[in-house]
C-alpha cells in the first residue's frame, strides 16, 4: 500500500538531520548508538516517514552537538510549525512556541544555559545544574566570570564571535577542572555556543549547550596508553629476538662446519 504524501516541514528537519549527521562523519548506526534510538527509526526520520517527538528531537540535537532549533530549516522556522503525526503539521503561536521551546530547553539530555548580551545567567536547565554542581538560584542573574572563576578572555572573545558571525561555536572534549572540586580532576565537555535571535532579527544573547564526556575521553586515553605500552613491549621482542637469530646462525654454521670435516 503506498504511503501518503509527505508534509514539506516533515522532510524539512529529516532532511535537516541528515545534513548535521554526514557533516560530522556520523552513520545511521552511529547516530542511534548515540541518542539510544534504533537505526531504522533514524532512517524514517531522514526520510520523512516517521515523525520524532519533541523529547527525541532534543536527542538528537543533543547527540549532533547542535541546538534543538537548528534542526529546523528556515522555511520550518519562518511558518511556526512543528510535526505532530506522520501526514499532519498544525501551525502554533506564540504562547504554544513558547511552551514548546520551554519543554525542550527544560528536558534535553545536555545541560543547557541561556546566557544575556552581557554574559549574565538568565536560565539554566536542570541538567546544567547537576553538571556544574551549583543551584540554578545561585547562578541566575550572575555573570559567568563570577560563577566559574576559569572564566578567561579567550572565553569572552569566543562569545563575541558567535554574537558577531552569527555562528555557533562548538569544541569536542574540552578540558575543564571545578576549581571548587579539584578532586574531579580534568574533565572534558563537548560543548556548543548558539547565538540566539529574536523575531525581529535582535540579539538576545547566547544558548550554552554541554555534555559530559569525561568518562568517554579517559577510556579512549585508556585505549591510547594500552596501544603503546604494546607497541613499546612489540619493539622490545623484536629487538631482543635479534641476537637470539644470530647465535642459531652461528650455531648452524659450526654444525655444518664439523659435519664436513
Amino acid at each position: 500500500m503506498p504511503e501518503g504524501p509527505r508534509e514539506d516541514n516533515e522532510m524539512n528537519v529529516g532532511e535537516t538531520i541528515r545534513r548535521f549527521r554526514m557533516g560530522r562523519g556520523l552513520s545511521v548506526r552511529a547516530l542511534a548508538a548515540e541518542t539510544g534510538f534504533s537505526p531504522s527509526f533514524i532512517s524514517q526520520v531522514e526520510l520523512g516517514q516517521a515523525a520524532p517527538s519533541i523529547a527525541s528531537l532534543a536527542r538528537i540535537a543533543a547527540a549532533l552537538g547542535i541546538a534543538p532549533g537548528d534542526l529546523l530549516d528556515e522555511r520550518t522556522r519562518l511558518s511556526g510549525t512543528v510535526t505532530g503525526s506522520s501526514h499532519h503539521s498544525s501551525a502554533f503561536g506564540h504562547e504554544e512556541r513558547s511552551a514548546l521551546l520551554s519543554l525542550v530547553f527544560t528536558h534535553a539530555v545536555d545541560g543547557m544555559a541561556f546566557i544575556d548580551p552581557h554574559f549574565i545567567i538568565r536560565a539554566v536547565n536542570d541538567t546544567y545544574v547537576a553538571q556544574v554542581g551549583i543551584p540554578a538560584c545561585d547562578m541566575i542573574g550572575h555573570a559567568l566570570e563570577d560563577i566559574f572563576p576559569g572564566w578567561t578572555e579567550q572565553a569572552k572573545l569566543i562569545y563575541e564571535g558567535v554574537r558577531a558571525t552569527g555562528e555557533p561555536f562548538r569544541s569536542e572534549a574540552h578540558p575543564y577542572i571545578f576549581q571548587g572540586e579539584r578532586e574531579r580532576g580534568v574533565t572534558y565537555w563537548d560543548v556548543s555556543i548558539s547565538p540566539v535571535h529574536g523575531a525581529n532579527g535582535a540579539f538576545l544573547g547566547y544558548l550554552l549547550a554541554h555534555r559530559d564526556v569525561t568518562e568517554r575521553r579517559k577510556m579512549e586515553q585508556e585505549r591510547e596508553r594500552t596501544v603503546e605500552q604494546l607497541r613499546k613491549v612489540n619493539a622490545q621482542l623484536v629487538l631482543s629476538s635479534i641476537p637470539l637469530e644470530g647465535r642459531a646462525e652461528r650455531a648452524m654454521i659450526r654444525a655444518a662446519n664439523l659435519k664436513s670435516r
